[in-house]
């Protein structure tokens, strides 16, 4: 029986690959959240500055999420050049991940945007 080490360390990678998932599902509550925060600011004016500054730090948790999924795109190609056999599989939900969550990223920001916008409207109405 011929032993090859990179298939046996493959066969165990889906350990390593389970943290995507989890930066994926982060990604998503923060989405979620800063939607959840932006409608119901508009709703009511309550907590306004509460609630944009803890989407300013949801923000930066998302930007740290979106440097770990980069790192884990780079990783990738890393097992891409010892073996393409193995990489493929996970190159695909690796790029699945990754596209879904730039997309919420980019959602996060234009609700912040607008969370902001509407903070500095009603602080000149205030005026």
């Amino acid at each position: 029986m011929e032993y090859n080490t990179l298939k046996d360390i493959m066969s165990y990678f889906y350990f390593e690959f389970n943290i995507n998932y989890v930066l994926g599902a982060i990604m998503l509550v923060n989405t979620i959240k800063i939607i959840k925060d932006y409608t119901s600011i508009r709703k009511s004016n309550s907590e306004i500055f509460h609630n944009i500054k803890s989407s300013y730090y949801d923000l930066i948790i998302s930007s740290f999420v979106m440097i770990g999924l980069y790192n884990g795109v780079m990783f990738q190609g890393v097992i891409a050049d010892i073996s393409s056999e193995y990489s493929q599989l996970w190159i695909t939900k690796m790029m699945i991940v990754g596209i879904v969550s730039f997309v919420l990223f980019i959602i996060q920001l234009i609700f912040f945007m607008m969370l902001k916008k509407y903070k500095r409207d009603v602080t000149n109405l205030e005026k």
